[in-house]
């Protein structure tokens, strides 16, 4: 936890009571000489849906229905992490066991450590006490590991259209449109708009794509990029979050209190879509 040292005084709190549009929300809190602005991406460019964890579900379904069949199901797809086939009992048989065997232990270890602990104060402290100062970054492992392996074990081809084919199914949930970025950059001449994620690459070049970053820095194998380590990376990316006087955005869910320590770096937080601001 941060010592009284670390804590930072600030001129302004602002909390919406009701829901506001990403464009309002930009014209509202980013001054118009902004001249860094990092969006995460779990959480904060959807609403409630991690796209990092949909990844890992989606590389499920392909080893348990099969290339063919899983894209002729696609039409028909809903949103959401399970993909359930009463014409093919068997291989959704298959997909549930395989799922089941990969997710079941990694699942449950982060609802308990991180969705319950959020909400539970006993078991939070107990968190702390356990996993360190950086608990949710250290509860988060063990289903990054998971992932990175079932993301090693195809053709990255293969990976990054599976990456593409959960974000278009969960366009409707975006609160982030490729024209608020468009829109952010003729307010703000010469901003640089980047994207810091804990998900892996696949998933966030996806994203950068979609909207339109300028650049994207997301987990790989050996490098998880998040809590204090994501920020190291972009102070030592980005000179503004150490010049004097510029004005750097911070827009993230940290919906565990994972980006918290961001509050240490940016001029502005921005905190969306969150059960924990």
């Amino acid at each position: 936890m941060p010592s009284l040292g670390a804590t930072r005084l600030v001129d302004l709190v602002w909390i919406s009571r009701e829901p506001v549009a990403f464009s309002a929300l930009c014209e509202r809190a980013i001054p118009p000489e902004t001249r860094l602005v990092v969006l995460d991406l779990d959480r904060t460019l959807h609403l409630g849906r991690n796209m990092g964890e949909l990844l890992g579900w989606e590389i499920s379904a392909y080893s348990g229905y099969g290339p063919r069949y899983l894209e002729e199901l696609e039409p028909r797809r809903a949103a959401g992490r399970m993909v359930l086939s009463l014409r093919r009992p068997l291989s959704m048989l298959r997909y549930l066991w395989r799922s089941g065997r990969v997710w079941a232990g990694p699942g449950l270890h982060y609802l308990l450590w991180c969705k319950i602990a959020s909400r539970v104060r006993w078991l939070r402290r107990w968190a702390y006490a356990r996993f360190g100062p950086e608990p949710v970054h250290a509860v988060q492992r063990l289903p990054q590991d998971v992932l990175f392996s079932q993301i090693a074990s195809l053709p990255g081809e293969i990976v990054r259209d599976l990456a593409a084919r959960v974000w278009a199914r969960h366009v409707p949930d975006q609160t982030v449109e490729r024209e608020d970025l468009a829109s952010l950059r003729r307010r703000c001449p010469g901003v640089r708009i980047v994207l810091a994620s804990a998900s892996p690459r696949e998933i966030a070049e996806v994203a950068a794509r979609e909207l339109g970053f300028d650049e994207v820095i997301a987990s790989a194998p050996g490098f998880i990029n998040g809590g204090r380590v994501k920020l190291a990376e972009l102070r030592a990316r980005y000179p503004e979050l150490s010049t004097p006087g510029a004005v750097t955005v911070g827009i993230s869910d940290t919906g565990y209190g994972e980006d918290h320590c961001w509050t240490e770096a940016f001029t502005h937080v921005i905190d969306v879509n969150s059960s924990s601001p």
